[in-house]
């Protein structure tokens, strides 16, 4: 079923995010990229937990290492992204820019209490912001679709 999905989404022209909530997932996804199923960029958010949540690895630079060990690599590109539910991106952020990921952030997956109730824009600000300290360009909302093959469907 899974499988049939996927080709049918793929006919509708739609872009496919493959999110992976544990390392099965993700080999999951190099399985269907490697068998030809999954074609063109493949956009892979990891949903780390925090807080109390037991399903799916950690907010940690460990919980991310487990997923980056099975992404695969070659072939069609792979963006892939991170998000923590119910915790903090913030200490993560740095880490993942500088691995060649994208950051997920908002405070639908964790309030951030401690910066005192900052907006998705105040957010989406700080993390810019640590992108461009380590020498990463913010892509233009055109450079996002073209590198999710968006621009394509």
């Amino acid at each position: 079923e899974l499988i049939a999905s996927i080709r049918a989404l793929s006919g509708a022209k739609v872009g496919l995010s493959c999110v992976s909530w544990e390392i099965g997932a993700t080999r999951r996804v190099a399985a269907l990229r490697d068998a030809g199923i999954l074609r063109g960029p493949v956009y892979l958010p990891f949903h780390l937990t925090s807080g109390g949540m037991l399903a799916g690895h950690p907010g940690t630079e460990e919980g991310l290492a487990a997923h980056l060990a099975f992404l695969p690599r070659g072939g069609e590109a792979i963006e892939w992204a991170v998000l923590n539910l119910h915790g903090s991106m913030l200490d993560l952020a740095e880490k993942v820019i500088r691995d060649g990921g994208h950051v997920q952030i908002g405070i639908g997956d964790y309030h951030y209490a401690e910066l005192g109730a900052p907006t998705n824009a105040d957010l989406v600000r700080r993390v810019a912001e640590i992108a461009r300290r380590v020498g990463r360009d913010i892509a233009s909302p055109d450079e996002a679709r073209a590198m999710l093959g968006l621009d394509r469907l």
